[in-house]
């Protein structure tokens, strides 16, 4: 518990001399922070110093030390009266008590000794009315970040913090900079230690209510701001609070935060408003550094649907990766991140990663190689590289380019140049009116060679691969609603759309509207 303040008030000089140097007041972890001998003066000191015991003589001109307690208690502010009486006053002084006075002692046998046990008394209560106005503060602080309406004790508590502070707050909302789920597996579970605030740099100007741990590893600070600052004063004053339990995290839990710092409020029945929009922008950290400072204006109240151009940007990598474009498919990702990182964005950014990642996964099942769950088995780093989008999109760019370096390693070792550079060939103009024979003229050999060295190597015909390679781009264009049946055929080469059907049947299964429908339904259902 911090130094408990005390006030002394007595109309003799000599007997607050006496009291004061009584006992070193320091060592029992007091202070006296104010005196005088006018009881009038004595509720100017007692407002503006706010003691949490007082010593005053019962018997004094203008406001005797009963009267002068009945206007202290009735303020509402916790306070220990501790009234000084000879034996003539002693009735007088047993009716104190009474009215809420903690106790009364005689000035002439005042000894150390019972001073400090009078004071080791006013501490254990003042400690154990800590505790429990700890306990039933979180309480109700927990409820008014729910929106419960408090109760009739919990309005009157609300009164008194708001007298006691001031009705000046402000919130905070810590946030552990957690990595993002792009592969959720590879996520380790969230830390479990507390986070705690044993005190504040004495001149921040502002007193801790309480440290609430709320879900998502995210911590909802609550100051009462006790100097009078200007709007600008008081914004820089809150964001170098904000650093300070920065670094306190840090130091505690060994991890970095960030954190979402509101504007003044005036009531804390506003908290749950408040709430409500520090926690919707600090799920948006991602978008800035890590241990960032975010203010709650900064996101967008409402963000506009991007669903249909986060499919435009994967159909687009889609189809450079088919082409094993290495170069161009991180040029597309960085492009999509960035324009999602501009609007900030998190269901989009998020839809983004997952998209991604099956396609990044799809690709390499395709190409032979290690599945992207067992390749990230064997680089559990990985998700170091996951705090910010910025990172993420690195991250997507490096593997999709070693999925293609390794895709080509495969396609190097096992099939020729000749057929390397039909399906190379095939994948870059499969919507023009291919041929064997134009395929062959362009390796300079007979179509017959060609077709016997494809079927021999890869155990399908040229012209199954054609086809293959249609229907997969034909399959990404049909979940876009947009895009008619007779314009995929003409896409992908061909300029009958019925027949465009008819293969697409034969090769999937449905026609391509069944697909369409099924392939939407599932995207919905998804997502």
């Amino acid at each position: 518990m911090n130094v408990i303040k005390v006030m002394i008030l007595d109309d003799e000089v000599l007997a607050i001399r006496h009291l004061n140097h009584l006992i070193p007041w320091g060592e029992h972890g007091f202070e006296v922070v104010a005196e005088t001998t006018y009881p009038q003066q004595a509720l100017e000191l007692f407002r503006k110093y706010r003691p949490q015991v007082i010593f005053a003589d019962i018997r004094m001109p203008g406001m005797d030390g009963l009267e002068f307690s009945k206007s202290v208690l009735q303020t509402d502010i916790p306070v220990h009266i501790v009234l000084l009486t000879s034996y003539k006053e002693f009735d007088y002084a047993k009716e104190a008590v009474k009215i809420g006075v903690f106790d009364y002692l005689l000035k002439h046998e005042l000894n150390p000794d019972e001073l400090i046990a009078v004071l080791q008394r006013i501490r254990r209560e003042l400690e154990d009315l800590e505790q429990k106005e700890i306990l039933i503060r979180r309480q109700l602080f927990y409820d008014l970040l729910k929106g419960t309406e408090p109760t009739h004790e919990q309005t009157r508590l609300l009164k008194n913090e708001g007298k006691r502070h001031g009705n000046h707050f402000v919130f905070l909302l810590l946030g552990s900079n957690v990595p993002i789920p792009v592969i959720p597996f590879m996520l380790k579970e969230p830390r479990t230690e507390p986070f705690l605030i044993n005190e504040i740099p004495f001149d921040a100007g502002f007193h801790c209510l309480s440290v609430l741990p709320l879900e998502q590893q995210q911590w909802g600070v609550i100051l009462a701001v006790l100097k009078p600052y200007s709007y600008l004063q008081a914004h820089n004053e809150t964001m170098a609070m904000a650093r300070f339990l920065q670094q306190t995290y840090k130091v505690q839990r060994g991890e970095t935060a960030s954190v979402t710092i509101s504007p003044l409020f005036h009531e804390l029945t506003d908290l749950h408003r408040i709430y409500v929009g520090c926690e919707r922008t600090v799920r948006h950290s991602p978008f800035f550094d890590k241990e960032s400072i975010i203010e709650p204006d900064i996101v967008p109240e409402k963000a506009a649907e991007l669903r249909a151009e986060i499919r435009q940007y994967v159909s687009r990598a889609a189809a450079q990766l088919d082409l094993h474009q290495a170069e161009q498919v991180c040029l597309t990702i960085t492009e999509a991140f960035a324009d999602i990182i501009k609007r900030l964005h998190l269901e989009a950014a998020l839809l983004l990663c997952r998209e991604l990642a099956v396609l990044l996964d799809s690709f390499r099942v395709k190409r032979g190689i290690k599945r992207l769950e067992e390749q990230l088995k064997e680089e559990v780093e990985a998700a170091e590289n996951w705090f910010t989008f910025v990172q993420v999109a690195q991250w997507f760019q490096q593997m999709f380019s070693e999925a293609v370096r390794e895709a080509e390693e495969i396609l190097n070792k096992r099939y020729s140049w000749k057929v390397r550079q039909t399906m190379d060939q095939i994948r870059e103009k499969y919507q023009e009116a291919l041929t064997v024979e134009s395929l062959a003229e362009e390796l300079g050999i007979s179509g017959d060679r060609l077709r016997h060295l494809f079927k021999q190597e890869t155990g399908m015909t040229v012209l199954d691969y054609l086809i293959q390679i249609r229907m997969e781009h034909a399959k990404k264009m049909l979940r876009d609603k947009r895009i008619k049946v007779y314009e995929i055929a003409e896409k992908v080469g061909y300029k009958n759309s019925q027949y465009f059907s008819q293969v697409f049947r034969k090769m999937v299964g449905v026609n391509p509207l069944v697909y369409a429908e099924g392939k939407r339904v599932a995207d919905e259902m998804e997502n």
